[in-house]
């Protein structure tokens, strides 16, 4: 029986010696490895007029985007970032003291700004597609995955067509997302107002099996399709 309680004695102390030696290890220290922790992220700027968006994080110019362009997908580090947002005049759009970019994550990062569809100031809006994990295959092969994101001033659904099939969303507001729905590689789709009112004719996606967003935007008229993987 004592032999039993020194054992546990010993171990006990052994236990304690290792949580404090973790406990002391100096984060500071370039000697010490750290993990570094990325996000993927897809900038995206949504505007029917002439305009120019640049976005610096942390001091740094990172992207400039005219209407209606995207960036391909940019290797930043995760966590609490300062981003600055500017057009191209000068004029300050908007300073972000700490926003927070998600560990180990795909995002698609929207820019909306388009007084003519009554946003009169720059939105911001992070779309998550999915975890970042390498030679992890994130769609189903030889397959479309297709969701419907809303940005447009009107409120919409989206119609996608599968052959002699097809299936329609829920009508989503401003800021709303839909599910992914799987198609055949080039599917058609169709946007319509929550009243059937078509507001983008039958169109094809184009560009292989993959993740897509179709994303509208404005007045409900402009469009894009944003190819995700």
């Amino acid at each position: 029986m004592k032999l039993s309680q020194a054992l546990r004695y010993v171990s006990g102390i052994i236990l304690l010696a290792a949580v404090m030696f973790v406990g002391c290890v100096d984060v500071d220290n370039p000697n010490v490895s750290t993990v570094d922790l990325r996000t993927l992220t897809k900038f995206v700027y949504l505007n029917t007029q002439a305009d120019v968006l640049r976005v610096t994080i942390d001091g740094s110019p990172v992207v400039q985007l005219a209407q209606g362009e995207e960036t391909t997908f940019l290797n930043l580090p995760a966590g609490k970032r300062q981003m600055i947002f500017t057009y191209a005049s000068g004029t300050k759009a908007d300073t972000v003291s700490a926003l927070s970019l998600p560990q180990d994550r795909k995002i698609n990062f929207f820019c909306i700004y388009d007084p003519s569809a009554g946003v009169s100031s720059l939105q911001r809006q992070i779309i998550q597609i999915h975890t970042t994990y390498d030679g992890n295959i994130q769609y189903i092969p030889g397959k479309a995955l297709v969701r419907f994101i809303n940005f447009a001033s009107v409120s919409a659904k989206l119609r996608l067509y599968r052959g002699i099939d097809s299936t329609i969303t829920a009508t989503i507001g401003f800021g709303g997302t839909t599910q992914y729905d799987t198609a055949s590689v080039g599917p058609q789709f169709k946007v319509l107002s929550a009243t059937n009112a078509v507001l983008v004719n039958v169109t094809s996606i184009s560009g292989g099996e993959g993740r897509y967003s179709v994303v509208l935007y404005g007045n409900g008229t402009a469009y894009k399709v944003i190819k995700e993987d």
